[in-house]
């Protein structure tokens, strides 16, 4: 369902500033890219220039979208990617959130999603019948995603190549210091994990299949749109699927990213790592979300 807002726009908390020069003021939010004619005015002035990427918006500012048009801005004050349809919006200011407390309320988020225990299910004997049945035997969810149903004959036709027999301890998966979602999109793919939990790893390529002996270093060289990494145990697999972002979107992500250099010169800015981390936020790109996001919180402290 398409929702218009008319009315007020409230960036972070409603906390008004009466009388207070819009331009003295800190910025409430940062255009981020625009779509069609949408403009900006300032107190009882009937000018309406014309909002640019990189426009700030103060308190007192009325912000008008034109029919069809859409403008997405950075909320300075909450930290989210707001997209505005065809609207009147009335700029308010706001109590600021305290960027270490949110960079650490959205980081546990993140590592409580990349901990889920949803990769478990056992593989059955016979030949595999691509589709979301079997899908549903090796990944053991409910509504398995198209990639799980495209990769899942692979990871059991190499589950009985290998016959490989772990205990079911715990396993997880590390690049340097920081902990792999089970189930994420990625830029790129680390070309060197380690493991932190002992036993045999299967490394799935497509129909590629190689045997991670313990302690053994997992080099990934030419990763393909989908690779799985599986821990196998007694009653059941732990999996990886590291997802390389598509052609397409990985082409409109890199046009953002070059829109937000030419806002923020300086790309260690906290809002420029806001900006970016809601930007891999909204393409599912759980491990970049998660590298940006301790570059935040490291900046806070």
């Amino acid at each position: 369902m398409r929702y218009i807002f008319q009315g007020v726009l409230i960036l972070g908390a409603a906390v008004f500033l009466l009388g207070h020069d819009a331009h003295a003021a800190k910025p409430m939010g940062i255009a981020l890219k625009t779509k069609g004619e949408v403009c900006v005015k300032t107190g009882s002035s009937s000018e309406c220039p014309a909002v640019r990427k990189g426009t700030k918006f103060y308190p007192g500012q009325e912000i008008i979208v034109s029919a069809g048009a859409v403008l997405t801005l950075l909320d300075l004050e909450g930290k989210q990617r707001v997209a505005l349809e065809e609207g009147s919006y009335e700029v308010e200011a706001g109590e600021a959130e305290d960027n270490k407390n949110t960079a650490s309320s959205r980081l546990a988020k993140l590592l409580e999603f990349q901990t889920a225990k949803t990769a478990v299910g056992g593989t059955r004997l016979g030949v595999c019948q691509k589709g979301a049945q079997e899908a549903l035997n090796v990944f053991g969810v409910s509504s398995p995603a198209e990639w799980m149903q495209e990769g899942a004959c692979f990871i059991k036709d190499c589950m009985e190549k290998l016959k490989i027999n772990n205990s079911d301890a715990e396993a997880a998966l590390l690049d340097g210091n920081l902990e792999l979602p089970q189930y994420s999109y990625y830029l790129d793919l680390p070309s060197l994990l380690e493991t932190r939990e002992g036993g045999q790893w299967a490394l799935v390529e497509g129909e590629g299949c190689t045997l991670i002996k313990a302690g053994e270093k997992i080099n990934i060289d030419e990763p393909v749109p989908a690779t799985f990494l599986v821990r196998p145990g007694q009653k059941r697999n732990r999996i990886w699927a590291m997802l390389l972002l598509p052609k397409a979107h990985r082409e409109e992500l890199d046009e953002e990213i070059r829109n937000y250099q030419e806002i923020w010169t300086d790309t260690k800015q906290t809002d420029y790592l806001w900006a970016m981390y809601e930007l891999y936020n909204e393409f599912g790109l759980t491990y970049e979300g998660l590298k940006v996001m301790l570059k935040i919180k490291e900046t806070s402290n």
